[in-house]
């Protein structure tokens, strides 16, 4: 199996299961790559050269590291002595092995995704469910934390407000869908028409959740 060298980038042979774990083609190369070619690491050493890769070119630390076979730390070390400024966690840049968060993403969606079932929105900097919104608008005031918003077709995604009920408190949510489990117990298997007793049961039998 072929491998490159992650310091020199050199490729080399190797058994299936040494290519798994070897990442470099020499001793050498491994100790360089460890602890850094004593050429190159002198770059970060350099107040104007360490300024144009962070500030000027954007570069993470990560990416500054591997370039000059070093660890991370030793540039934030760096930084630190020059009186560099750090950016910001958030700044819009890519980070090699992090995606980029909020409306920094190509995928942002306006802070609307999917948890469990529901759409959820962030607002201001919160995870407000969609249905709770959409009914705080149909009603024109805030929803209190007690209040609870059931989805009438049990489809949680479905935020239509003719599709939303509104309880008080979940103890009546709760009564609520007992009393529904307890409806339709009662309509597929109590005393009904024998002809309509069993087509309810085969929709029953044919429902996917």
């Amino acid at each position: 199996m072929r491998i490159q060298c992650k310091y020199c980038g050199k490729e080399i042979d190797l058994p299936k299961w040494k290519a798994k774990k070897q990442r470099y083609c020499s001793v050498l190369c491994a100790r360089r790559g460890v602890r850094g070619d004593k050429e190159k690491t002198k770059f970060y050493r350099n107040k104007d050269w360490l300024y144009q890769k962070y500030i000027v070119e954007q570069k993470s630390m990560k990416t500054i590291a591997d370039e000059i076979g070093t660890f991370p730390n030793n540039i934030h070390e760096w930084l630190k002595k020059f009186g560099i400024p750090r950016r910001e966690f958030n700044a819009p840049i890519y980070r090699k092995g992090l995606p980029l968060k909020g409306k920094d993403n190509p995928n942002w969606r306006g802070g609307k995704y999917k948890k469990r079932g529901y759409w959820v929105n962030n607002v201001n900097g919160e995870t407000v469910g969609e249905h709770r919104l959409v009914m705080e608008k149909f009603l024109g005031r805030k929803l209190l934390k007690t209040e609870v918003v059931h989805h009438l077709n049990g489809d949680k995604s479905d935020n239509r407000i003719e599709n939303l009920l509104l309880f008080p408190d979940n103890k009546s949510h709760v009564k609520y869908e007992q009393k529904l489990a307890l409806f339709a117990k009662k309509l597929i298997f109590g005393d009904i028409k024998p002809e309509l007793k069993e087509e309810l049961q085969n929709l029953f039998n044919n429902f996917k959740e």
